[in-house]
């Protein structure tokens, strides 16, 4: 009898667990997101996330909603703080500050846009004493300020709030002096400059700014509204061929490496004809005229499906844009088991900077993980309609582009076609319910039998 329950009691419990919804990532983080939120994670520790920008890795030291902080993964160059002849420490004038703009200048158009530049306040005297009524501060430069400044080194202040582990460039050889890295802030005298050692120590008194070369290791500031995604460095954006079938689920991934997808005010012209959008039941697939698109060997018109939480389950380069013709036509996508109910279609044009993405007539160098920031489009969402086009008359609901990727302001799609995530038959449901109900049937009926022989001895 005991037997009997336990299994009445394992079939209510498969049934129940049947009707549970499954995750949509099983473990680590989706190999692409929207917005810059997997970024947050252990910032500011030895396990910070690497984020590939300007072809150069960097370490997130601080994520917040209105900015990201991005510092050199390793010394970038190596240099004395000031040859200008000054031989001073006042960082606005120094040799110092020309190398790192030279750093930013380096950067695209786009990936200059996508930072926020800052002031760097001064007026700070030297560390241990006071000038003109001035007063050492360590957040602060010595000399005039310096505004709009793209990259920036730390000041002593910063870099001792960061994690130990991240101040350190080379941790298998911190003795050696090209670990050390220069600070912003002034040392002791007019003539040193503050620094970190190879062990990860901020030293205030300095380092003369003319003795030897030191490492260049600047940071900034990312603003995360210019962000459309994120993906991992290595397969992140991982497609099946270009064509109609190009949608490739989302994989999990167990990485630190990324790479971004910049929003790009030269791709802003693309956009679709709303009113030509074509649905074929018969196949699955949705065919989306469009206009406008950025072409070239790395342009792509590509498309995305997100559930109704918001993950993108799918991704996909549709059609690839190599001519100057393509710069308008029609895409088609096949959703066949891919578009669930609640599910969500985007497309847009994107600039794809990978190795793979490189035509055979012009090779770029071959390797992992990819190292450049891409650029799009801002998502376009496709509203499907049953069998063919908009009929004359017929109202037609406004279309709106996602321009906030974090929080995308978009219109409910509701799309009446067969939804092909689950072809699961309707009797198997109805059959494992009944399995569940005789279950808990059961468990009462010999439950209330034992009772029923208790009493009666």
């Amino acid at each position: 009898m005991k037997g009997k329950k336990i299994l009445a009691l394992s079939l209510a419990v498969l049934l129940l667990t049947a009707l549970l919804p499954t995750a949509a990532f099983a473990a680590g983080s989706p190999g692409l997101a929207q917005g810059t939120s997997v970024l947050s994670e252990d910032a500011n520790t030895s396990g910070a996330a690497t984020v590939y920008y300007g072809g150069k890795a960097w370490r997130v030291i601080a994520y917040d909603s209105g900015s990201i902080t991005l510092l050199a993964a390793e010394n970038l160059g190596h240099m004395r703080y000031d040859t200008s002849g000054n031989n001073s420490n006042a960082y606005g004038t120094s040799t110092l500050k020309t190398a790192i703009e030279a750093i930013a200048a380096g950067f695209s158009s786009g990936e200059q846009s996508a930072v926020i530049p800052r002031t760097l306040e001064g007026g700070s005297a030297n560390y241990g004493e006071t000038e003109d009524r001035k007063v050492y501060h360590s957040d602060h430069i010595r000399g005039d300020p310096v505004e709009n400044a793209l990259l920036w080194p730390l000041s002593v202040a910063e870099a001792n709030s960061l994690d130990k582990e991240l101040l350190k460039t080379d941790s298998a050889n911190p003795d050696w002096l090209s670990s050390y890295w220069w600070l912003r802030s002034p040392g002791y005298g007019g003539n040193y400059a503050a620094f970190v050692s190879g062990n990860g120590d901020v030293l205030v008194s300095g380092y003369g700014v003319t003795s030897n070369d030191v490492g260049v290791r600047p940071a900034f500031y990312v603003n995360p509204e210019s962000v459309l995604f994120t993906s991992a460095a290595a397969g992140g954006k991982s497609t099946g061929a270009v064509g109609a079938g190009a949608l490739k689920a989302v994989s999990a991934v167990d990485t630190a490496a990324w790479t971004l997808t910049l929003l790009d005010p030269s791709h802003s012209g693309f956009g679709i004809d709303p009113f030509a959008v074509t649905y074929n039941s018969e196949t699955n697939a949705v065919t989306v005229p469009y206009s406008g698109a950025m072409t070239g060997f790395n342009e792509f018109i590509s498309a995305i499906i997100k559930d109704s939480s918001g993950n993108i389950t799918y991704y996909g380069r549709v059609v690839h844009l190599g001519t100057a013709a393509a710069a308008s036509g029609s895409i088609t996508v096949n959703l066949a088991g891919k578009l669930n109910a609640g599910d969500t279609l985007f497309i847009f044009n994107e600039q794809v900077n990978s190795p793979e993405t490189a035509p055979p007539d012009t090779p770029l160098p071959v390797g992992a993980p990819d190292t450049q920031t891409d650029y799009a489009s801002a998502l376009i969402e496709i509203e499907i309609l049953p069998e063919g086009q908009y009929d004359d008359g017929e109202a037609v609901p406004s279309l709106t582009v996602n321009a906030a990727p974090e929080e995308p302001d978009l219109p409910k799609t509701e799309l009446d076609i067969p939804k092909t995530g689950d072809d699961a038959p309707v009797f198997l449901w109805l059959v494992l319910m009944s399995i569940g109900a005789i279950g808990m049937a059961a468990v009462v009926f010999f439950g209330r039998k034992r009772i029923i022989q208790k009493r009666d001895q």
